[in-house]
């Protein structure tokens, strides 16, 4: 029988290579909306599709968030936020979860435009 190893553990070993860490830590805020996003459309039970309506993008837009494949800018981290109504809040931590970590808190409160 094979023996599972821990996704935590394997991170770890990984972020010892100072190229992957270097890689890992400038891709964390585009993790960190693409978590955001992904829950938010789960929790609303949205297609990505019908996320892209309400905020007035394009599905392919909502994909390159959701795939980390762009950088998220702020002001359009704002936009979201506001045509959807709901207070975006980003952590972003360097490191390994709970440990030598450092956080960027984003918060952005937003009411919906009447």
């Amino acid at each position: 029988m094979s023996k599972l190893i821990d996704a935590a553990d394997v991170l770890r070993e990984q972020l010892e290579n100072p190229e992957f860490r270097a890689l890992w830590e400038r891709s964390a805020l585009r993790r960190a909306v693409a978590l955001w996003l992904v829950a938010y459309r789960a929790d609303h039970d949205l297609t990505i599709d019908q996320l892209a309506a309400r905020v007035g993008w394009t599905a392919d837009e909502v994909l390159d968030l959701e795939a980390c494949d762009v950088e998220p800018l702020l002001d359009r981290l704002l936009a979201l936020s506001r045509s959807l109504g709901t207070a975006l809040t980003l952590r972003v931590e360097r490191g390994l979860p709970g440990v030598n970590v450092e956080t960027i808190v984003v918060n952005a409160t937003a009411a919906k435009a009447a």
